[in-house]
């Protein structure tokens, strides 16, 4: 006798809206790969890139990709990102780096565990092995620092305080304000 095993999938409309929210400043060469990998990986997303000021064909790019596009012309990312939250309207944001630094399948398991167990914010922890080409000896230096003073004084190990991979609740993103202006967001 033959089984056969269906597999109950909800409803499109159960699923959570979801925006992909990348804040960019003159990344031309690599936002239009983005965009296409994240579309295919996300087709029911809308895409969202906030333009922060860039002095390249960051927007151009990314428009030709498929991405909405908006501009924030004052400069840090902070600011970017607070223009395109004020946007957005969706259940979930997913905020990703424009520089291709987060491929498509860890945000996969970062909607995974949303589904999984929903909470206000999941951050994205690259490993050790995938950082070093991505920052300057004395980013890596004022990083590990930085984490050795929150471990001193909170008796917390960060694993990846400036993760740009990260995924939003509605709730979290509607009330939670955004104060900083520049890179500070990250923390």
């Amino acid at each position: 006798m033959v089984q056969e095993v269906a597999r109950i999938v909800p409803p499109a409309m159960d699923l959570p809206s979801l925006t992909i929210l990348i804040p960019c400043l003159n990344e031309e060469l690599g936002v239009a790969a983005v965009v296409r990998e994240y579309a295919a990986a996300f087709p029911r997303a809308d895409i969202l890139v906030v333009d922060n000021g860039s002095e390249d064909r960051t927007a151009a790019a990314a428009k030709e990709a498929g991405a909405t596009v908006i501009t924030e012309k004052r400069r840090g990312k902070a600011r970017a990102v607070a223009t395109a939250l004020a946007a957005i309207d969706t259940d979930l944001v997913l905020m990703i780096d424009g520089d291709g630094s987060y491929p498509a399948e860890g945000a996969r398991l970062l909607m995974q565990e949303y589904m999984r167990e929903p909470a206000d914010m999941i951050t994205g922890i690259r490993s050790a092995q995938d950082t070093s080409h991505l920052f300057r000896p004395m980013h890596q230096w004022g990083m590990s620092i930085f984490a050795t003073v929150l471990n001193l004084v909170f008796w917390f190990k960060p694993l990846d305080l400036f993760s740009g991979l990260r995924l939003f609740s509605r709730r979290f993103y509607q009330h939670v304000p955004v104060l900083s202006r520049g890179f500070e967001l990250e923390i």
